[in-house]
């Protein structure tokens, strides 16, 4: 049985010590299932469902200082813990929920059948929300770097076929998938991966763009929460190529506290849907382009900067949630 969550169901805590909390109860529940040899009933799903990963400062503290989580972890995990506080934050469910909706827009329902990925699962909150009228008719393929998260995920979600590995480790088919949707890992870090260009791969959340353009079918849709520096730099490269090959169909700019909630981080991301187009685009749209602008400083009203900010923002303001400033 794999884990969804029932409507209305909430994902909230009342700080950093409940999460640290809820993180230890998953991770040696998860052990304890393996141990078992048995699948978890309901209510050790839904304690599964609350692990965030170490992704806030003050949770991974807590539970160094009350917890005993050295005591908890191998080395190797505990290295893998260090690695993961860049990139473990985890989306909160109503942006997930209106993902789901519009791949509903979009005519998700009217397939016969759904081959999804979700290439940065965490504990795959996106699949633990997806629609109960498309859960039948869909096939899931997860991917999860880290290796604690990864085995928690395949107790959530038995019936997927999940990879405890880096996306770039990972076979799958090229041009398979009908949905390709995460909140992707973003920073200036290049990935190691010989099936992509290098200007393709200098950052992460570029790799994870070019990569998922490849496995999706033409037609197909990814939905990405990502770096608003995917559309706001300056180097255009990938944004061209994506350009090239994808209809952007939506993009939403989030406001800077979008995930402080569950993910205890304060970031501008934004959401994209991309759909991959059958022929190559010869023109190139107005979001394949950067304009300068001039924004005012969010705490001094006499301060400002110039940042780039890509022309369909300009063009579409309304699909900035929240008031732009430096």
């Amino acid at each position: 049985m794999d884990f969804h969550f029932a409507n209305n169901q909430p994902l909230t805590w009342s700080g950093p010590a409940e999460k640290a909390k809820g993180n230890v109860a998953a991770i040696q529940l998860a052990r304890q299932l393996v141990a078992e040899s048995r699948p978890a009933n309901p209510e050790e799903l839904t304690s599964l469902s609350r692990y965030v990963g170490w992704g806030h400062t003050e949770v991974l503290n807590y539970a160094l200082d009350k917890l005993d989580l050295l005591k908890l972890l191998t080395e190797d995990e505990w290295d893998a813990v260090k690695a993961s506080t860049l990139n473990a934050h985890y989306t909160a469910l109503p942006v997930i929920a209106a993902i789901w909706r519009g791949f509903e827009r979009l005519g998700a329902g009217k397939l016969d059948s759904l081959n999804v990925l979700d290439p940065s699962a965490g504990v795959g909150h996106f699949k633990s929300m997806m629609p109960e009228s498309l859960r039948d008719k869909a096939s899931w393929v997860e991917v999860e770097l880290d290796k604690i998260t990864a085995q928690i995920l395949t107790a959530l979600h038995p019936k997927s076929k999940v990879f405890g590995a880096g996306y770039e480790d990972v076979n799958l088919p090229r041009g398979h998938f009908d949905i390709i949707t995460s909140n992707v890992p973003f920073g200036n870090y290049p990935v190691a991966f010989d099936g992509l260009p290098r200007h393709m791969r200098t950052s992460i959340h570029d790799f994870f763009f070019a990569r998922s353009l490849e496995l999706l079918r033409p037609g197909g849709v990814m939905a990405f929460i990502t770096s608003r520096y995917t559309l706001d730099k300056k180097d255009d490269l990938v944004r061209k190529h994506l350009a090239e090959h994808c209809d952007l169909l939506a993009a939403v700019r989030l406001p800077n506290n979008a995930f402080t909630s569950n993910a205890g981080t304060e970031v501008v991301t934004d959401l994209l849907f991309l759909r991959k187009r059958f022929a190559p685009n010869k023109e190139q749209p107005a979001w394949a382009n950067v304009r300068q602008q001039t924004l005012q400083h969010h705490e001094r009203d006499w301060a400002a900067e110039k940042f780039w900010v890509n022309q369909y923002y300009l063009n579409h303001p309304e699909c900035v949630l929240g008031k732009p400033a430096a």
